[in-house]
């Protein structure tokens, strides 16, 4: 709150949305305190500036007050953040000594830690200007999404906020969505643009989690934002999900539409980005993986996430080239990993023997979750599994949207490796009701069966494409 002294004198005034506080009096009183309400936030912010240049000429002059010191235990504090951005107690701490210094966030840390949200709304409404500052335009997603029955065009929170900071980040400008908006919205710069100004505002310092959708075009890259974490990740970053949006594809279409094809979206390169995102525990990358995309596609590089939990890589078409990629990742802490390989019309070229190296692995003790799914050659797999030591760590076997046929299924049900499984997932396959009752009978409750397909044997095709 930018404070005028004159003659003994003091005069202070601060900017919330539609009106504008000024106190004044004495100094070393506490003074009078008056609120202005203004029609709209543009009108208040112009009878704001107003206010502050008539001071001017009547001579008052600003006082600049010392920025409040830095917790010496900052220093520590933000180290123990940096190590894990959900440790309350940490939080707590930090929130003790902003407090002490004067600093509007630590009452914003007490508030949330305690779930007083309306309250911690109200203050972060208070001290904008401090706690979020030139991050106010991009507040809410330069997109649109559709809610309830009668699809009300909304714009969602960008910012999630928790223990005081930005925790989570949505980020998605459609620029085709500027043009049917109302009211109309749109992007000044562009999406890397936005990143940027989050990761070097305070508010920033401490986010986790990230959620891509559309980056200008929805089928061009997300390179650009890409690219700005490479230089500029915090340490902070623990999960990643690259290509957030609904699809289209056979069973899978959204009753209230889609967003685009999941082979027409280009996520772009990320092998320079794992270095930058050591912390890294969760990933999801769902886009073109084969290079059919107009962007050409993703490339996930060498990937080495030591603290890396939970890998999703979702393709209509997942090129060798990839497959590598995932096969030998360095991800010793893996506990979920799926994977869905899609077809050949759509760049998946990857063969049931390039999948061979995974199932090879023996420095992945903590996997429990394997998904192999939109597979067109599951049955191949199952033989494959079967042999390997891998399938006896796990508790959890996905083999969904796939192919899978009556063939498949008596593989399961011959090979006594699989009957440890406390679920095993063969949903969107082509199986016979004959071979489901099967599978019923082998598995019991494990079995999750949530729908087949009928098609004729020569027009099977992966459930997930285009």
């Amino acid at each position: 709150m930018p404070r005028y002294e004159l003659a003994g004198k003091f005069w202070s005034i601060e900017l919330t949305g539609k009106s504008y506080k000024t106190q004044f009096g004495n100094i070393g009183s506490q003074g009078q305190t008056r609120i202005k309400s203004l029609a709209a936030p543009k009108v208040a912010k112009a009878a704001y500036d107003l206010a502050i240049l008539i001071k001017h000429k009547e001579g008052y002059v600003e006082v600049v007050s010392a920025k409040p010191a830095k917790p010496k235990a900052s220093a520590a504090l933000e180290a123990a953040i940096d190590a894990d951005p959900y440790d309350t107690e940490a939080y707590a701490v930090y929130a003790d000594a902003l407090q002490d210094a004067g600093d509007p966030r630590g009452e914003l840390i007490a508030l949330q830690l305690r779930n007083k949200q309306a309250a911690a709304m109200r203050l972060l409404e208070n001290h904008a200007d401090s706690l979020l500052g030139p991050l106010a335009p991009h507040a809410r997603i330069y997109d649109h999404v559709y809610e309830g029955p009668r699809r009300k065009q909304v714009r969602p929170e960008a910012f999630t906020w928790k223990y005081g900071f930005i925790h989570a980040l949505w980020l998605t400008h459609n620029l085709y969505a500027e043009e049917i908006a109302k009211p109309a919205y749109k992007l000044e710069g562009k999406l890397a643009d936005v990143l940027k100004a989050v990761l070097s505002h305070p508010s920033g310092r401490f986010l986790a989690e990230i959620r891509f959708t559309f980056n200008n075009d929805p089928s061009g890259t997300l390179q650009d934002p890409i690219d700005v974490l490479v230089k500029h990740a915090p340490p902070t970053i623990r999960k990643l999900h690259f290509g957030d949006y609904k699809f289209a594809s056979g069973h899978h279409v959204d009753l209230l539409g889609h967003d685009t094809e999941i082979s027409w979206y280009s996520i772009g390169h990320l092998g320079k980005l794992w270095k930058s995102v050591p912390g890294l525990t969760h990933l999801i990358t769902q886009g073109d993986a084969g290079g059919r995309a107009l962007e050409g596609g993703m490339v996930l590089g060498v990937i080495e996430l030591p603290d890396l939990v939970h890998a999703e890589i979702r393709t209509g078409g997942l090129s060798k080239a990839n497959a590598r990629a995932i096969v030998k990742a360095k991800i010793p802490k893996i506990e979920h990993l799926e994977i869905w390989f899609g077809e050949e019309n759509y760049g998946g070229d990857t063969t049931a023997k390039d999948v061979q190296p995974l199932l090879d692995r023996t420095d992945l003790p903590a996997l429990r979750h394997l998904g192999l799914r939109n597979a067109v050659f599951v049955d191949e797999l199952i033989e494959r599994l079967a042999a390997c030591k891998l399938l006896e760590q796990l508790t959890e076997l996905d083999l969904s949207l796939g192919c899978m046929t009556d063939d498949g299924v008596r593989a399961l049900v011959d090979h006594e490796a699989f009957t440890h499984l406390a679920k095993i997932d063969v949903s969107h396959n082509f199986l016979t009701p004959d071979a489901v009752r099967l599978l019923k009978k082998t598995f019991g409750k494990a079995l999750v069966n949530r729908a087949q397909r009928a098609t004729d044997d020569e027009a099977r095709y992966p459930a997930i494409g285009e």
